[in-house]
């Protein structure tokens, strides 16, 4: 009888440890599979020479029962031709019945581009997922702008999915697993490297705190009007020790940049306190704040969409009240 297995990518971050959404996916997988015999759960790590017996250690906690390493300098800086290769020929070596990405700027660039190699199917931007009694894999997504949820299925082997980062808890329970360790070389110097890094310009928002792991969330809109008014909410965020997040419109409307977006083509968040200034509410933005535990809104039009949403709501102008936050805080800081 032949292993029922599913894969995740692990994706590394900068500081040489993987992506939350790596952990999750581990923890989701070991879920899924407690009522199947004979399954595992593997996990693809590729990059550079690194210590891995803390990161071993540390998914061996979240039940994976291997984790395959292809552990190789030429893998130091992210190329997606680089990286697929090396997926792909662990994949034809696996034949795992399901692969998993998350749902980052970086998985959803190499999970497309596997499984045009691999000929299969795959769902994008999963907020669920669930496995039948006959082994198939139910993916949920968003569709119709947020308005409804779809469940997919995949017709076709390997079963692949992107699935967005905070959507999944990491296990509670305590997991003693006998972690099998695969250190497997492959040969990549041959396919052409077509991006080349020029520079790493980090990222740091300015109140340096993790958008996924924040307890409170500000976030603004095109209500904000301006730049500067949007990075009024940076300095709420400083004083209280939280986060900054925005919409897609404040996005697009030069105010935040790309990284801290919240909604269906952005980040989930799962905050114990989420503040909307200035945002309608669209059923886009809505998806991403769905695991938030209280939201607040805060806008001037009585009418907005986010009211029917929110815990707490309140009519005002929401710059006005951005100041005075700021001011009854100034002299004495919060931390959330």
């Amino acid at each position: 009888m032949n292993k029922f297995k599913i894969t995740i990518f692990c994706e590394m971050t900068k500081r040489d440890y993987p992506a939350e959404v790596s952990f999750e996916l581990v923890s989701k997988s070991y879920e899924m599979v407690k009522n199947i015999e004979n399954s595992e759960i593997q996990v693809i790590i590729v990059g550079k020479r690194i210590n891995y017996d803390k990161i071993i250690d540390d998914f061996s906690m979240q039940g994976a029962d291997k984790v395959i390493v292809v552990n190789d300098d030429v893998f130091t800086d992210y190329s997606p031709s680089l990286y697929k290769k090396a997926i792909v020929e662990i994949l034809k070596q696996e034949k795992p019945d399901i692969v998993l990405f998350g749902a980052t700027v970086m998985g959803r660039e190499l999970a497309p581009l596997v499984a045009t190699e691999l000929q299969t199917g795959l769902t994008a931007d999963c907020t669920d997922l669930s496995i039948t009694d006959d082994k198939k894999l139910e993916a949920t997504r968003p569709t119709f702008g947020g308005k409804m949820n779809a469940v997919i299925m995949c017709r076709t082997f390997p079963q692949m999915a992107t699935v967005r980062p905070n959507v999944f808890k990491h296990s509670k329970e305590k997991i003693l697993k006998d972690t099998a360790v695969d250190f497997n070389w492959i040969d990549v110097h041959s396919e052409k490297n077509n991006l080349s890094i020029l520079e790493f310009i980090p990222f740091e928002q300015l109140n340096n705190k993790d958008l996924l792991k924040a307890k409170i969330v500000f976030a603004g809109g095109k209500g904000l009007k301006n730049k500067n008014n949007f990075a009024k909410l940076y300095e709420l965020a400083k004083l209280t020790g939280g986060s900054t997040g925005a919409s897609r419109g404040a996005v697009d409307a030069g105010f935040a940049p790309p990284e801290i977006q919240i909604g269906q083509t952005g980040q989930s968040v799962s905050s114990h306190i989420y503040i909307a200034f200035g945002i309608s509410g669209m059923a886009q933005h809505l998806a991403g704040i769905n695991s938030c535990d209280t939201i607040i809104a805060v806008n001037n039009d009585e009418n907005a969409p986010i009211f029917q949403h929110a815990d707490i709501g309140i009519i005002g102008n929401a710059v006005e009240i951005i100041d005075k936050m700021v001011e009854k805080l100034k002299n004495k800081s919060l931390e959330i």
